[in-house]
């Protein structure tokens, strides 16, 4: 779809109202979500798109125009195909456990090095299955209603109760209700051993699969203290994932890249994936790279265009 840029002075209301009928129906979004990026409310641009609004209408169309010429700029540098899935020995791995955890009602840990693809098949998998959850964990997830608040808002579930005991209760007859339930609970090693606990107790009372994961420390921090006996003993499927395989590596890049890098732009993948950031690292290096082949105007990537976002990458 061709987004044109407009604004006030350059396009009649008309005009504006197609191109936010086309952004809407191209992303897949709602028209409160727009408003939401627009800085109004759902009742004034709906009002507004069917020309019923009576607030200050010169002001809208100029809010809408720069949202407009804002999503066509984002669009045109945005790079294309940075989603899309490649079979890796890892992430098989990952799916594997899921699978088990959502099958028997088990509970389940993956946990090892960052950018090992753990939250990409997490997403993947929440997003293909009935029944499957994803709960992101985080610092600021510091009682037991902050965690089960973050669950709640994942099964949309609570109506807005806020102390744990409430809170426990609708996550608990949300889950119980569902056949095959399963809950992701991603960036767990966030949460101490009294908050895993807390997801341990859900897991019992209601039979749901857990799949925790996290970074190195989860397993740690789930095998120490008063509590260990309780939770290691719930696990029944386990994997450490150590940094990507260089096979794995390659392959993700020729996905992204549509061409198997060779020589030296080879060396610069393999030493992206299996440094710090893993495969996340090989997604980013991926977007510099096409983006360097788009701006040279050209649809395939030259080892040059790898080189040059491996040096932007370590120059940031």
């Amino acid at each position: 779809m061709e987004i044109v840029e407009m604004t006030k002075t350059t396009a009649p209301d008309a005009d504006l109202r197609a191109g936010v009928e086309a952004v809407l129906a191209d992303r897949g979004l709602t028209l409160a979500a727009a408003a939401r990026s627009i800085g109004v409310s759902a009742s004034a641009l709906s009002s507004w798109m069917h020309r019923s609004y009576r607030g200050d209408n010169d002001r809208l169309d100029a809010l809408v125009g720069r949202w407009l010429a804002t999503e066509a700029e984002v669009a045109a540098r945005r790079t294309a195909g940075l989603d899309r899935h490649a079979d890796l020995a890892a992430t098989d791995d990952i799916d594997a456990v899921c699978h088990h955890a959502q099958a028997n009602g088990d509970m389940a840990l993956v946990y090892g090095a960052a950018g090992a693809g753990k939250t990409w098949t997490l997403r993947r998998f929440a997003a293909a299955r009935a029944g499957a959850w994803l709960v992101t964990m985080s610092p600021a997830v510091t009682t037991p209603a902050a965690a089960l608040g973050r669950i709640a808002a994942a099964l949309d579930a609570g109506g807005g109760e806020t102390t744990a005991a409430r809170l426990e209760r609708a996550v608990v007859e949300h889950l119980a209700g569902v056949r095959h339930a399963v809950l992701l609970v991603d960036e767990a090693h966030h949460l101490t051993a009294a908050l895993l606990d807390v997801i341990r107790c859900v897991h019992d009372m209601t039979g749901a699969g857990v799949v925790l994961s996290g970074n190195e420390p989860l397993w740690a921090r789930l095998a120490s203290g008063e509590r260990a006996a309780q939770l290691v003993s719930r696990i029944g499927l386990r994997r450490r994932l150590r940094r990507p395989a260089e096979a794995d590596v390659l392959t993700l890049a020729e996905t992204l890249l549509r061409v198997r890098p060779t020589g030296a732009a080879r060396e610069a993948v393999v030493a992206a994936g299996r440094g710090i950031g893993g495969l996340r690292a090989v997604r980013k290096l991926a977007g510099h790279a096409l983006a360097a082949a788009a701006g040279g105007g050209r649809e395939r990537i030259e080892p040059g265009d790898v080189l040059d976002a491996a040096a932007a990458m370590e120059a940031a």
